[in-house]
């Protein structure tokens, strides 16, 4: 059945209300019930849209996907190379991870959570293929199709950014020191072009 315009407006309330509750609350403190109340929903509406709490957390990863995406589409200078792209579109990030601490405790609570839950098991896989994905599109579309779209040393490449990127931010959160890690980020840009072999 096709959800109406009322349909996805309330079921986009449930996400944000989502991401709001488990920021703030964690994922062991929160529940249908508080993500209802947050929604100023019935608690039904959350199994009718969802199926229940894993299918919620699977939209919460879809909307946490579309949200890196904005950041990365509105801030990164893809016209400029490599290099130009990855310090444009990884610094407006960095913004959003010192501005959202909680929701980036969030995102790690998810990842335990779908590592020790085995009917949970695909949303990690998800979340991290997401984040490459997106990391992906942005090295793709940096480079000149023609010569470089399909390069076979991309995923790696994504691959190696998110992965310094992850520790980055664990070592921030445990932290909080804002100058060492922009100095680390400049560092992981210059390996990553480094590593495409772009000057």
């Amino acid at each position: 059945m096709p959800v109406t315009a009322r349909g996805q407006e309330q079921r986009s309330q449930i996400i944000a209300a989502a991401i709001d509750v488990l920021s703030e609350e964690g994922l062991s403190g929160s529940s249908t019930r508080k993500i209802a109340n947050k929604a100023k929903v019935n608690q039904a509406m959350i199994m009718y849209y969802f199926g229940g709490k894993d299918g919620l957390l699977f939209a919460v990863q879809e909307e946490i996907m579309h949200r890196l995406r904005d950041i990365l589409s509105e801030k990164t200078r893809l016209d400029e190379g490599l290099r130009v792209a990855l310090e444009s579109g990884l610094e407006a990030f960095w913004d959003h991870v010192e501005s959202t601490i909680n929701y980036q405790m969030m995102q790690y609570e998810l990842a335990i959570y779908a590592i020790r839950t085995p009917c949970a098991n695909q949303l990690m896989e998800r979340q991290y293929a997401g984040y490459r994905n997106v990391v992906e599109q942005m090295i793709r579309q940096s480079y000149k199709p023609s010569e470089h779209e399909n390069a076979p040393w991309v995923e790696e490449l994504a691959a190696f950014i998110l992965a310094s990127m992850d520790g980055l931010i664990l070592q921030y959160i445990a932290d909080r020191n804002s100058h060492r890690a922009r100095r680390v980020l400049h560092h992981v840009v210059e390996a990553a072009v480094a590593m495409a072999g772009e000057a």
